[in-house]
């Protein structure tokens, strides 16, 4: 199911925002932020602890592409905001596995822009995988908004009520794109978002069991071949969008891709992926349709996150690349057609 994106904003937010102590407070990647909740889990942490931790993660890692509020880019640069904007339009039109919560998460903690749907599949993927368990994870949809709900009782069965989402005991509602986290008792009419006051259906829009889900998130991840192909036409370019320390290399600037396919990308191995530019060669983890790869080239650290994404029909790859060099990291991004 696609939910339509949210457009509405929520004023009297509240965020609860204890952090679960023995967990890391920025996680490096996805499976981090999975592995520090099953740490917290087993550590018989408070599910309010816990739920608060999630909705802050997913909440600083995404930044919204339709809430006008001063920090709507996060920290992205202006120029890699427009790179990741157009990179998010192209795979949320014609991508693969873009409605699937594994797919979805793994694709938006990578490229770091999306919706509010975009921020329930992640928040519900950390939730899954580290509990183990899909019976008390639910997405609901409510209108144009869609959110996690964890703790819904195992005997919960039909029409979702403002009421009933009261009676659900423990339960908390996770909304990472509006910044709420609150236990399910203390929902109301006034949390218009989350309710619409009632005047549209709430729904439930993700029942996955925990075996199923496994199995087709295990399948995803082995198909990073998906990846191969020679990319980077002669007017494709890589713009700079982050530079730090002394450099003569400044922002906006652009690298085209010359000779035409220079870029190449192949299958390394079950889940790994070999990337071959220019001079330089890496090769590393392949999620599905991305790959994260590091590697030190003549003293210097160069490390690239690799995204497939269809463009009119076209597959297309969204490329970041970070280098450091004389002391100054530069970022350049960019989306590299397929030839």
């Amino acid at each position: 199911m696609r939910v339509k994106r949210c457009w509405q904003v929520f004023s009297g937010v509240l965020l609860a925002l204890a952090a679960a102590q023995g967990a890391a407070s920025e996680a490096g990647s996805l499976d981090d932020a999975v592995q520090a909740v099953k740490r917290m889990i087993a550590q018989g942490r408070p599910r309010a602890e816990i739920a608060a931790w999630v909705t802050r993660t997913v909440d600083e890692r995404i930044a919204s592409l339709n809430r006008d509020v001063p920090d709507e880019r996060g920290s992205l640069h202006a120029a890699g905001y427009d790179v990741a904007k157009e990179s998010f339009d192209a795979w949320s039109q014609e991508g693969v596995g873009v409605d699937d919560p594994f797919a979805s998460a793994h694709w938006t903690w990578e490229n770091r822009v999306g919706h509010c749907q975009e921020n329930a599949h992640m928040a519900y993927h950390i939730l899954m995988m580290a509990g183990e368990s899909g019976a008390e994870i639910g997405e609901l949809a409510c209108g144009d908004h869609i959110y996690v709900v964890w703790g819904l009782p195992g005997d919960f069965t039909g029409d979702i009520t403002i009421n009933k989402i009261n009676s659900w005991g423990e339960a908390h509602v996770i909304d990472p794109w509006l910044g709420v986290c609150k236990p399910a008792s203390e929902v109301g009419r006034s949390d218009l978002t989350l309710t619409k006051a009632g005047f549209y259906a709430i729904n439930r829009v993700a029942t996955w069991s925990y075996a199923n889900y496994k199995k087709k998130y295990d399948r995803w991840l082995q198909n990073c071949g998906d990846l191969s192909g020679s990319y980077g036409l002669e007017s494709d370019r890589l713009v700079v969008t982050g530079v730090s320390g002394k450099s003569n290399i400044a922002l906006g600037q652009t690298q085209f891709m010359k000779p035409a396919g220079c870029f190449q990308v192949s299958a390394a191995g079950p889940c790994r992926v070999r990337v071959e530019f220019r001079n330089g060669i890496l090769e590393g983890s392949a999620s599905g349709r991305l790959a994260v790869l590091n590697k030190a080239i003549q003293g210097n650290n160069v490390s690239a996150s690799l995204s497939l994404v269809r463009i009119s029909g076209r597959d297309c790859l969204k490329v970041v690349l970070r280098s450091t060099a004389g002391g100054a990291a530069i970022v350049r991004e960019g989306i590299l057609r397929k030839i």
